[in-house]
């Protein structure tokens, strides 16, 4: 069985495509993306936090997700609520263990999350552009928090908090906010350190 995140992540996402693109699941898929999403951030808030314990335990609950997906029998069946209950127990003893250190990316992440959940029930927003464009955010700051450089990771940390204060997206036209922030995140993960 996988330990880790990185592991399992791939049938994850492949559930989550499926899921996203079964015609019974059409009158929701805006609730499933959003559910998709804020579980994706809580995922990488954990496999960010290098307490391995709390890792293991995450993968069991996705590989109990995944499999209950593939039985017939509904009382084994577990859902995403299911998921993201026993997921946020985890990232609520992470919090415990680090209260009163600097906010860094995974103190951001539930954050961006619930904004992206949020973007994703406009109805004037195009779901596919702006989650090609969350992705590349989440994969730009997970590669900043695995170089492990306090500094590089606070000026990351204030790019997304700039981004969270911002001003609502109406003003600037769809996703240029968040253009705005995976331009200053690629360009950081380039060696421009400028914030």
């Amino acid at each position: 069985m996988a330990k880790e995140l990185r592991d399992i992540l791939p049938d994850f996402v492949h559930q989550m495509a499926l899921d996203l693109f079964n015609e019974s699941f059409s009158p929701w898929w805006k609730e499933y993306l959003a559910k998709y999403g804020f579980i994706l951030f809580m995922l990488t808030e954990i496999a960010m936090s290098d307490k391995k314990e709390e890792e293991e335990k995450a993968v069991k609950y996705v590989q109990e997700y995944l499999d209950s997906r593939d039985i017939s029998d509904w009382e084994e069946y577990k859902d995403l609520d299911w998921l993201h209950f026993h997921l946020s127990r985890i990232i609520k003893r992470l919090h415990e263990e680090t209260e009163g250190e600097g906010k860094g990316i995974k103190g951001v992440l539930p954050d961006l999350a619930k904004r992206m959940a949020e973007d994703f029930e406009h109805e004037d927003l195009d779901w596919l552009e702006g989650l090609a464009l969350y992705v590349e955010v989440l994969g730009a700051l997970l590669t900043i928090g695995m170089e492990k450089e306090p500094q590089k990771e606070e000026k990351a940390a204030r790019l997304v908090q700039a981004f969270l204060n911002g001003v609502d997206f109406k003003s600037l036209g769809k996703w240029a906010l968040l253009k705005w922030l995976r331009h200053q995140l690629l360009g950081f993960t380039r060696g421009n350190t400028d914030v």
